[in-house]
C-alpha cells in the first residue's frame, strides 16, 4: 500500500472514529506511520570510536606538494576510526565541497577514563570582520 493511499484511509478512519467518538483509536491510526518509522530493520551502524588511555601519534611527517590549483585546500594527515581500527589517512590536496568552507582537523578530545576522537570535518568559515568607516 503506498504512503499516500495509507494517510488517506487513515484520515477517512480518523473522521470516522472521532464521529463516534473514538478519538483514541483514531489517533492511535494517526500515529502508527511514526510508530513504524522508528524501527529499521538491518540498518548499517557504524560504532564510535573507542576511548583510549593517550592519543595516537601522527604515522607520517606530511609536507604538502605543489598546490594543484587555487581552489585545493591541504588537508592534514590524521587518524580515522574505519571499520573498527584507526587507520592513519595521509594529508592531501583537497577541493573543497562548497566555496566558503575550511578544513578543522579531527581532534582527541579528552574524556574521564581516557581519551576519544572527534572526527575532522569541513566548516563555514565565518565572513571577515567588516571595519567600520571613520
Amino acid at each position: 500500500m503506498s504512503l499516500k493511499l495509507f494517510a488517506l484511509r487513515a484520515a477517512s478512519a480518523m473522521a470516522r472514529n472521532a464521529r463516534r467518538g473514538g478519538f483514541l483509536v483514531a489517533l492511535m491510526i494517526l500515529a502508527a506511520p511514526t510508530w513504524a518509522a522508528t524501527a529499521v530493520p538491518n540498518a548499517p551502524t557504524v560504532s564510535p570510536a573507542p576511548v583510549i588511555d593517550q592519543p595516537l601519534t601522527p604515522a607520517a611527517s606530511d609536507t604538502p606538494g605543489e598546490q594543484p590549483s587555487n581552489q585545493h585546500v591541504w588537508v592534514p594527515g590524521h587518524w580515522r576510526w574505519n571499520e573498527g581500527a584507526y587507520v592513519w589517512e595521509s594529508g592531501r590536496w583537497e577541493i573543497p565541497p562548497t566555496a566558503g568552507v575550511s578544513w578543522v582537523s579531527p581532534q582527541w578530545q579528552k574524556e574521564s577514563n581516557g581519551y576519544v576522537l572527534r572526527e575532522g570535518y569541513w566548516s563555514e568559515t565565518p565572513p571577515p570582520p567588516q571595519v567600520a568607516a571613520a
